[in-house]
């Protein structure tokens, strides 16, 4: 990761509970984030901005999964970290996905 390049995560189920905490805490700790959940959007607490981008959708489709991956990616270039609260996420089967955006280090979904 170049130094001038803030780190990247998704938070699934960002719009509440558990999930809207990581994801403001995130941001406070100078990540850029893509947060998720099914109707994020329209959160009081969460607004876009050029250090989050809001995807609505069910993640728990392999469609939704695909678009906020892609959506992150095109928005901030990588993926750092998946912060995965509310179900599966099907990284794998997204084409643009690729050892040089995507690696697993000691367990952790890291991007770079």
């Amino acid at each position: 990761m170049n130094n001038t390049q803030k780190p990247v995560a998704i938070v699934t189920g960002a719009s509440s509970g558990i999930g809207l905490g990581v994801t403001q805490a995130l941001i406070k700790h100078g990540y850029d984030v893509g947060g998720t959940s099914l109707s994020i959007s329209k959160s009081k607490e969460l607004k876009a901005s050029s250090d989050l981008v809001l995807i609505d959708g069910d993640i728990s489709k392999k469609e939704t999964t695909v678009t906020v991956a892609a959506a992150a990616i095109g928005h901030f270039r990588l993926i750092d970290l998946l912060v995965n609260i509310d179900a599966v996420l099907y990284l794998q089967n997204a084409t643009f996905v690729t050892g040089e955006n995507i690696r697993v280090d000691g367990g952790i979904h890291a991007g770079r």
